[in-house]
């Protein structure tokens, strides 16, 4: 039968100049608070009906009981995670304990699991925990709350204070404006810089420009590209100054531009391993980067082509509008290259593995040479403008001669374009134009001596087949300083006085010379 008159719970205290507490309600509960604790800024509540706040770095000593039977636990409250762990500490020495993460009620059923087998002995854990009592509660909520160090913070709470405060400032800077500027002057807060114990901030105030972020990404994915700078290199360099686009939202942009160009410009692969036959061992191969020839073997047979036809649709807009290209006079000098090492400042059409060998090229190049064939004779219409071209081939000598299916430099027919020997490269009294003609090649491709195979780019006129004249001057500078050393070393004048005169006189040609 229950009391009528049950006894109004209230706390005997002098908090928090007395640390002790007695708490009288259905039950007397003494309490010595240990460390009381703050309320985090997410904090949790006991279940219904009373929703107690739950308190963080919490502890509490809790004696109940007839003076004959009662007993001493500690309780300690901490959270983790932004939820709150519950720890019991019993015994003579509080060497026992129990840790829970569910609630005060599941942390004291399993404390009177361990310590009593009588179910009817049960209290509730909020008692327990001291949660209820109001004298602290107070006093929390009336003192001013102790920030956490910023090293405790999580990374999300971090960002969340270093906003509030760059948005603090920009009202405070929007206050003062009218104190040392005109109305009429516009003056706007951009960016706030600030630093907490060694770590920068770098805020914003901007309206988020969509356009002049991908395009600060764009560049700096080209900068990435053209400076072959590493991914991890850049993460550390964008470590160090906060205002660097991160390296994942350049990564990001790269894939998209990589899936933007492949959906104008497709990429599509050739298969070389049934028709090519190689050379031997006498061709060389341009490629001798270890990391590219371990993709190269990988790819064995495998070649790609992009179509010439869908990068002229692509670029000459955009030449048209920077004042390259113009209208009126439709017509596009259009030369054709092939290098194995350096492709820089070209539109890469053609990529395969592999040597420079006729064999190879005839099968890599085919749809090129359609293209070319096609561009050649029937031009192309471009935005309902019509375009002529004038094609022309440059490359170095040995690349050269290749695609006009033509004998070596050092054979007795030598040239391309007419028909000297080499016991007549001396002669002077004759002056050698070009003699030769595509048309006849097209038609006879061993017309002309020396010629052996059909010329690959037949559309090509030969008068407009240019060699690289630097690439054939280096050649020939390269074997006549090798002459010129040899025959120092044959006269036994080699030593360190002949080296530094020729280091001295390199430096006076500003050119950067070391044996």
């Amino acid at each position: 039968m229950s009391n009528s008159k049950q006894q109004k719970p209230f706390e005997k205290e002098n908090y928090p100049i007395s640390s002790e507490i007695i708490y009288y309600g259905d039950r007397k509960f003494t309490y010595v608070v240990i460390q009381e604790g703050t309320y985090p800024p997410t904090v949790n509540h006991t279940e219904a009906p009373n929703y107690f706040p739950i308190p963080d770095n919490y502890i509490i000593k809790t004696t109940w009981g007839l003076a004959s039977r009662s007993r001493t636990i500690q309780y300690s409250i901490y959270y983790a995670e932004e939820k709150p762990h519950y720890l019991i500490c019993f015994g003579d020495n509080l060497q026992y304990q129990v840790v829970l993460a569910q609630s005060p009620f599941d942390a004291s059923v399993e404390l009177h699991k361990i310590i009593t087998s009588d179910k009817k002995t049960a209290v509730s854990g909020v008692y327990f925990f001291g949660l209820q009592l109001k004298c602290i509660d107070r006093y929390r909520k009336g003192r001013p709350r102790e920030l956490k160090l910023h090293e405790e913070l999580s990374k999300t709470i971090q960002i969340k204070r270093a906003k509030g405060l760059a948005k603090k400032e920009q009202i405070h800077f929007e206050n003062s404006i009218k104190n040392f500027y005109n109305p009429k002057d516009r003056v706007v807060l951009r960016t706030l810089d600030f630093t907490i114990e060694n770590k920068e901030y770098h805020v914003t105030f901007e309206d988020d420009d969509s356009v002049k972020k991908k395009q600060k990404l764009q560049s700096m994915a080209y900068v990435q590209d053209i400076e072959n700078i590493p991914c991890n290199a850049y993460c550390h360099f964008a470590a160090v100054e906060s205002t660097l686009p991160r390296e994942y939202a350049i990564s990001q942009t790269r894939q998209e531009i990589n899936a933007c160009i492949g959906e104008l410009i497709p990429i599509n692969f050739i298969d070389l391993n049934s028709t090519i036959i190689q050379k031997g061992p006498l061709e060389e191969p341009d490629i001798t980067d270890p990391l590219i020839i371990e993709q190269v073997v990988s790819a064995t047979g495998k070649g790609a082509y992009r179509s010439v036809k869908k990068i002229l649709e692509y670029i000459i807009p955009s030449y048209i509008k920077k004042g390259v290209l113009d209208p009126a006079i439709p017509t596009i000098h259009l030369r054709i290259s092939g290098d194995g090492q350096n492709p820089d400042c070209h539109y890469t059409t053609v990529l395969f593995s592999g040597t420079e060998n006729y064999l190879t090229l005839i099968v890599a190049v085919n749809a090129l040479i359609q293209e070319l064939q096609e561009l050649s004779n029937n031009g192309m219409i471009i935005n309902n403008i019509f375009w002529n071209f004038e094609l022309f081939f440059s490359s170095d000598w040995k690349f050269l001669a290749t695609c006009l299916g033509f004998n070596a430099a050092n054979s007795n027919y030598f040239c391309p374009w007419c028909e000297i020997t080499k016991n007549q490269r001396g002669n002077r009294q004759v002056d050698w134009v070009i003699s030769k003609s595509m048309s006849i090649l097209n038609e006879n491709p061993i017309a002309y001596p020396g010629h052996k195979l059909p010329p690959l780019f037949n559309m090509i006129l030969l008068k407009n087949h240019v060699p690289d004249k630097l690439h054939i001057m280096l050649r020939i500078t390269d074997r006549l300083w090798e002459l010129v050393l040899q025959e120092i070393k044959n006269e036994g004048l080699f030593n360190d006085i002949s080296q530094n005169i020729i280091i001295k006189e390199m430096e006076k040609l500003k050119i950067r010379f070391e044996f």
